[in-house]
């Protein structure tokens, strides 16, 4: 019986043995009495001083602990494994009864918990981080703003918001690649990451944006001095594959508890103050005010009534006449953007077309009024009017979509409208560094087909001489402003002559906006201008009453500028993107 007895006890030894788990038998007074090769080496005692040990000495158990988990039932707890040369380990212990007749013994199973935590550390970090740059992510940094709030509302002191976009960023990865990009990114988080304390914390919220928690101030100028330091340091060139890349940023700062309560509320007024730092020429830094939540009201109201005005089809075009200032015959047209409110009556292109570009919704607004000019021309044509061209303010967006050519192509078609009779007029402020390469592929395009391209409110913007003769362009617009002061300003009239003088040498027609007296319209034929538009010679007008001007389109139409004046009120007749007005 006893031979028996112990080769039961032989093979249970043996089947514990292959148990990945430690196991331990031990006495009602926590002595060890067994334990499997497993336990072994998780503890990395010598077998002999293991059989001497006792629970006690292997974990960080309290005198009290045993008593406590080793009553009749299974019980379970976390616990710290003691080893020779001095390391902890982690372990959940399993410690249960074993029924036997005498003496209590108990059966302890050692389970290593360090690769389950570890595990769990990873999970939890690529959760919270992101993978790119290293930085917290979206996710922990909102999180994280939640608990500044709290701890600075405590502590009664002062925490900085900081967004950030990099200002050139989409044209790296369209020019260089988005492995260049990549690098650039990792680039700009280390740059920044070395101008901020280690106090505050820096994420990647997606894209090219970034947030700066600024923590624990004492006045609104440290914050401040961070954005400076931030927007400093990103002017500077990133070396990238022995490439010197510039990309810059814009930052926009709010701060608790002067701004807002609440975090949600904190990343609206950081976002606003972005936005308009965007607006300031991009490169800078701003701080948000209550003005720009109620432009930003302003705004969305303007979106949504634009948008509905748009699906209702309860938009105009006018025409303003542009006269031939040696012959005096009409030349060509404007198409005029007007918006009749039905409650605030006439919304000035100014107020409502900035709100288009940013929104999107400018793309689906030129299809609308290319669609319509088409259509005008189509029924000028058929009942023999011949109306030269007319002109359409283009912005640079729409130039950037890629089917702004073969829509503008196809509409064009569809209402048999030869592309010569079609004038694109791109603003000088669209022509920056960035957009160069967007469009003038799409401006060489059009040329290709036979439209006509000019440039408007020259003088202006941004139309280096370099990036003129580059372009295809046709035709120079003087912007109002200098024909304006012509008159009564050297400077203003030298201005007019120069481009005048330029646009000739390059080839290319010039044509003045904004003609309103006599005077100026004799001084522009003096310097040899070709081309004239404003209240002077004829004011925007209806489609039906543009029909008109064209069916009497002779010098002495030209003269009897008071009978080609349009039913609206001066005060309301207002550009698109800058009427000739």
């Amino acid at each position: 019986m006893k031979g028996s007895f112990a080769r039961l006890c032989a093979q249970l030894y043996g089947i514990l043995d292959t148990i990945l788990d430690g196991v331990l038998i031990v006495d009602e007074h926590a002595n060890v009495a067994f334990f499997n090769t497993a336990a072994l080496k998780l503890f990395r005692w010598n077998e002999s001083d293991f059989h001497k040990c006792s629970l006690f000495e292997l974990f960080e158990l309290g005198e009290d602990d045993w008593p406590r988990v080793s009553l009749d039932r299974e019980s379970r707890l976390e616990v710290v494994a003691r080893r020779p040369d001095g390391t902890g380990l982690a372990c959940e212990l399993s410690i249960a009864p074993i029924p036997m007749a005498g003496e209590a013994m108990y059966f302890v199973v050692v389970h290593d918990l360090t690769k389950q935590r570890s595990e769990g550390q990873a999970l939890r970090y690529v959760a919270c981080h992101d993978a790119l740059t290293g930085l917290a992510n979206r996710a922990f940094f909102l999180d994280e703003l939640e608990r500044q709030i709290e701890t600075t509302r405590r502590r009664k002191r002062l925490l900085g918001l900081l967004l950030l976009d990099l200002d050139r960023f989409k044209s790296v990865n369209d020019t260089l690649g988005h492995a260049v990009g990549d690098q650039l990114l990792q680039a700009v988080a280390e740059r920044i990451g070395s101008m901020i304390a280690k106090k505050d914390l820096l994420a990647r919220l997606g894209g090219d944006e970034f947030a700066v928690l600024v923590t624990d101030c004492d006045n609104v100028d440290e914050i401040h001095c961070v954005a400076e330091a931030i927007t400093r340091a990103l002017a500077h060139p990133f070396s990238i594959n022995g490439r010197n890349i510039y990309t810059g940023c814009s930052v926009g700062v709010t701060i608790f508890p002067f701004d807002e309560n609440e975090a949600q509320e904190l990343l609206k007024n950081a976002d606003l103050a972005l936005y308009y730092a965007k607006e300031q020429g991009r490169g800078n830094w701003q701080c948000y005010n209550a003005s720009l939540r109620i432009k930003a009201e302003r705004f969305n109201e303007i979106e949504t009534e634009l948008r509905e005005a748009l699906e209702q089809d309860a938009l105009t075009l006018f025409y303003q006449a542009q006269f031939d200032l040696k012959t005096g015959a009409l030349s060509g047209a404007e198409a005029l953007l007007r918006w009749h409110h039905p409650e605030k009556g006439w919304i000035a292109p100014a107020s409502f077309i900035s709100v288009a570009e940013s929104s999107g919704l400018i793309v689906p607004l030129g299809k609308w009024i290319f669609e319509r000019v088409c259509r005008q021309i189509a029924d000028w044509n058929r009942s023999g009017l011949d109306c030269a061209s007319i002109a359409i303010n283009t912005s640079v967006i729409e130039l950037q979509q890629p089917d702004f050519v073969s829509y503008l192509e196809e509409t064009a078609a569809k209402w048999a409208v030869p592309l010569s009779q079609l004038e694109l007029e791109i603003t000088e402020g669209a022509f920056r560094q960035e957009t160069m390469d967007d469009i003038a592929e799409a401006l060489a395009a059009l040329k290709a087909r036979g439209a006509h391209l000019s440039i408007g409110d020259f003088g202006t913007g941004y139309s280096s001489l370099d990036r003129l003769k580059r372009l295809p362009v046709d035709k120079l617009k003087i912007h109002r402003s200098f024909v304006r002061e012509m008159l009564r300003c050297q400077a203003d009239h030298a201005i007019v002559h120069m481009v005048t003088k330029l646009g000739h040498a390059m080839n290319m027609q010039v044509l003045a906006e904004g003609v309103e007296s006599s005077e100026q319209l004799k001084a522009l034929r003096e310097i040899g201008c070709d081309e004239g538009q404003g209240f002077l010679l004829a004011r925007p007008l209806r489609a039906a009453d543009f029909a008109k001007l064209l069916r009497v389109q002779s010098t002495a139409a030209f003269q009897e500028q008071a009978s080609c004046r349009a039913p609206l009120d001066s005060d309301n007749v207002i550009p698109l993107m800058g009427d000739g007005a």
